[in-house]
């Protein structure tokens, strides 16, 4: 294994590119255009050879997302050079990176378990040779799943966590009162999850994931955690989407509900998002400001009780 730095190894980078047959990103959501350039002219060096692009983020069809801002900057013969030698993969992975105080230092840690689902529909070529990946038709349940329920219970974790003057996840589950929360709120979310694509076995999901989140030997950061609440709290994101399926199909919103005002009410002046938050609630008042972070409409007038 080596690194290569995007920016200084950039023909480096290109070159590898040309000559492999499966990217995989994890660098956030919101850093995937970053990767078109060097993505782009190293698949036009493949000269036919067939690659596979797997997006391992914390998002609905990530790797869909980044399909569309390479095409963006491909000409019609181009586009069809790399529809008929690039495979877009969509996928759901889930393992932790969390962090561990050693010696005044923070260590990057992942978790033991792990569960990596991908799309096969758009595959290029043979089956990926990777160890206990799993191939479905439909990707979009396992992301809900997931978004849904691991990561909104381990963003409610953390806002709840700054509210209740906690330091680190496992500190805010270490609690039982408020154990008992983020675990209603994952419950809640699971009731859509069951409803929409029939999953059973989420009550074991649930608390799976909590003991997961809660793990005593590290020490992750309520901070770490709770950064970028902007996003989180966007329409297609974690906490509001799920809450607006609840209420779309009349189930109760009681926990979702709480979870949104907690990350409304989360602060830390180093995260632009958040001061950007509060920047909204001071200048535009409550339900405007509510409106513009989470585009819940007017017409969801229960939501405004």
């Amino acid at each position: 294994m080596h690194a290569l730095h995007s920016i200084n190894d950039y023909e480096k980078v290109v070159e590898l590119i040309s000559c492999c047959d499966l990217i995989t990103t994890s660098v956030g959501v919101n850093n995937l255009n970053k990767l078109v350039k060097p993505i782009v002219e190293g698949v036009k060096c493949c000269k036919g050879k067939l690659i596979n692009i797997i997006c391992n983020e914390n998002a609905i069809r990530a790797t869909s997302t980044l399909k569309e801002e390479i095409y963006k900057n491909l000409s019609n013969d181009e586009k069809q050079v790399f529809d008929n030698t690039v495979g877009f993969l969509d996928s759901s992975i889930d393992r932790q990176s969390l962090t561990k105080e050693k010696e005044g230092n923070s260590i990057a840690l992942v978790e033991p378990y792990y569960e990596w689902i991908i799309e096969e529909k758009n595959l290029k070529g043979n089956k990926l040779l990777v160890k206990d990946v799993i191939y479905v038709e439909d990707i979009y349940p396992y992301i809900e799943r997931k978004l849904y329920i691991v990561n909104s219970g381990h963003a409610t974790a953390s806002y709840l966590g700054f509210f209740e003057g906690k330091e680190t996840i496992q500190d805010v589950l270490e609690d039982k009162k408020l154990r008992l929360f983020v675990k209603k709120l994952m419950l809640e979310h699971a009731k859509y999850i069951e409803f929409q694509y029939g999953m059973k076995g989420l009550d074991e999901y649930v608390e799976k994931t909590l003991k997961r989140h809660g793990n005593p030997k590290v020490k992750d950061s309520i901070y770490r955690v709770g950064r970028s609440p902007k996003r989180k709290l966007s329409t297609d994101e974690r906490l509001v989407a799920p809450l607006l399926k609840l209420y779309q199909n009349n189930f109760d919103t009681k926990y979702s509900e709480l979870s949104i005002v907690l990350g409304l009410l989360y602060r830390d002046p180093s995260d632009e998002e958040a001061n950007d938050i509060q920047r909204k609630l001071d200048n535009l008042g409550l339900k405007e400001a509510i409106k513009e972070i989470t585009n819940i409409k007017d017409n969801e007038e229960n939501l405004w009780r």
